[in-house]
């Protein structure tokens, strides 16, 4: 009955391995992961930052996958001097604006 048990979980675990896909980050990347099933843990985006230059395996039918690029930079140009990155006023002009009437 032992033996029959360490089989039957030994199968389990073989069947549940071999339907994992690789999902990889690259040298400037981040990877996240969003469970769409949760047999353990909460449901949804996790809250975990999967590093650069790693392979991870999940289950494919059950979870996605994002990469985020960390060499993005978002830049805030504002007209408020009390909002961004910067304390005074950096917001653009264009010439077009009062063309838009």
């Amino acid at each position: 009955m032992k033996r029959l048990l360490c089989l039957l979980v030994l199968m389990l675990a073989v069947s549940t391995c071999t339907g994992c896909t690789p999902h990889t980050t690259g040298l400037t990347e981040v990877g996240v992961r969003t469970r769409k099933v949760a047999f353990w843990g909460p449901k949804g985006v996790e809250d975990r930052i999967y590093p650069p230059g790693g392979t991870y395996f999940f289950l494919p039918f059950i979870n996605d996958w994002y990469v985020f690029d960390t060499k993005l930079q978002n830049l805030e140009m504002t007209f408020s001097k009390s909002r961004g990155d910067r304390k005074t006023r950096d917001d653009l002009l264009f010439k077009t604006i009062g063309c838009l009437e």
